[in-house]
């Protein structure tokens, strides 16, 4: 089977698994994402200790992370579970003094990147999937996804054909300005797709979103490479046969998830 067709494959089996899971139930969407967040977590890991490893600690702390924020965005419990993540904090560096790695502040390090880099931003998605009545309502999740998915299809096909000029040559060469304009059109039609057919927000907040999901998704994909650069790594993992890891699949949404989360909510005061 040739890379291409490989690719192909994988990519419908992960979109028909990621948008059927979000679209099912509000446990389902909770599950995967837990799935989601513990294997980025340890592919994280991994790659920082360059040998296959499993962070106990990291894996914990982003399953609370991310079920506090489940809890309160549904309205299950009350505010102070959010009490949760400060404790995170606060528990990490005390329960190094009592392990045996010999650099303790840099594992203490790690553990903080793993869950403001990769927990938090998914867990984020909870305030993004919940309304503001905590009714499961995956519409602006699945914009957004489709949005995120739309500026990487455009800005591969508009660079892959006419793109010349580098947009980010130190870290990522192969991107280019003409691409990202590409995947900025794309997704501001897929943004007039969701206004015309569910009509949340106005034409101008959706074309909005559209702008920072292309913005801060591509930032989030240029912070990802300048990752694997630094460790001299062509990608974070082999999970998904020719699409590398899981931070490779959602390198978009690492970034973009909390600005989109704060404009939402901008939104709701306006």
């Amino acid at each position: 089977m040739n890379t291409f067709i490989k690719r192909t494959l994988t990519g419908i089996a992960f979109a028909l698994v990621l948008v059927s899971s979000i679209i099912f139930s509000q446990y389902s969407f909770a599950i995967l994402m837990l799935i989601i967040i513990l294997l980025a977590v340890n592919e994280f890991h991994s790659l920082i200790y360059k040998e296959r490893q499993i962070s106990f600690l990291g894996s914990l702390a982003a399953i609370l992370v991310f079920l506090s924020h489940y809890f309160y965005a549904s309205q299950i419990v009350s505010f102070e579970v959010l009490l949760v993540n400060l404790l995170i904090f606060i528990a990490i560096p005390i329960v190094e003094l009592y392990r045996s790695h010999e650099k303790p502040f840099e594992h203490i390090a790690v553990l903080f990147t793993e869950i403001i880099y990769l927990a938090l931003p998914f867990s984020l998605l909870n305030f993004i999937v919940f309304d503001s009545n905590a009714h499961y309502s995956p519409i602006v999740l699945l914009a957004f996804i489709f949005m995120i998915w739309a500026n990487d299809t455009g800005a591969y096909l508009v660079g892959s054909q006419i793109g010349r000029t580098p947009l980010f040559k130190k870290h990522s060469p192969k991107k280019t300005i003409e691409g990202s304009l590409g995947g900025v059109l794309l997704t501001l039609v897929v943004a007039y797709l969701f206004f015309h057919f569910w009509a949340t927000y106005s034409l101008v907040e959706w074309l909005i979103l559209g702008v920072l999901v292309t913005v801060f998704g591509t930032l989030g994909d240029l912070v990802e490479s300048m990752l694997k650069r630094s460790l001299q790594v062509k990608d974070s993992g082999n999970l998904l046969p020719g699409h590398g890891g899981v931070l490779d699949r959602f390198d978009s949404i690492i970034l973009s998830a909390p600005v989109v989360f704060i404009y939402l909510e901008l939104i709701k005061i306006w």
